[in-house]
Order: structure tokens, then C-alpha cells, then sequence
């Protein structure tokens, strides 16, 4: 995985589903958005959903030990923290 860089995600799929997201997230217009380890969820993806959809409060929730030691969290997707206006972690 580390040999393949972030290419491995930005393939058609991916990009697919990023896009399946955001149109589905404007046409219900949710209260929340429940992101279940968003490796895949592209940043630009979560920007355009808080540009576009102030109201809507996107949570991600991950299972792992955010203070564990992969140093893959949020390397290729949008897994950081930083990248959601609230984190549920729990390790």
C-alpha cells in the first residue's frame, strides 16, 4: 500500500463513490452525515459538503485508537480528525 502513494485512491471507484456521496448527501439535505472510517471519503468531498450543506453536521466515527501507532490514518483518505467537524473514536 505505502508503494502505491495516494494513486491507490483516486481510482474510478473511488471517485465514483465520492460523487455518489455528495449527490445523494444534496438531494436529502440530512441533519447528519455518518461516516463510518473514511478512508475513502476524499477531502474535497467533505469540503463540498460543508460548503454546500452548513446545517448538516458530518461526524465520523472511527473504532481505531486515534493514539495507536499506524501512521497511515488519514495518509491517503480523509480519516484525520482535522477533516471532520466532529470525531467519535473509540479504541
Amino acid at each position: 500500500m505505502r508503494r502505491l502513494g495516494g494513486r491507490a485512491f483516486k481510482t474510478a471507484g473511488i471517485v465514483q463513490l465520492n460523487e455518489a456521496v455528495s449527490v445523494r448527501t444534496h438531494q436529502v439535505r440530512p441533519e447528519i452525515v455518518w461516516i463510518e472510517k473514511g478512508l475513502l471519503i476524499q477531502p474535497q468531498t467533505l469540503d463540498r459538503l460543508k460548503r454546500d450543506l452548513p446545517g448538516t453536521r458530518i461526524v465520523a466515527h472511527q473504532d481505531d485508537n486515534p493514539f495507536g501507532h499506524r501512521k497511515s490514518s488519514g495518509r491517503f483518505g480523509s480519516t484525520s480528525s482535522n477533516a471532520y467537524p466532529t470525531t467519535i473514536s473509540i479504541g
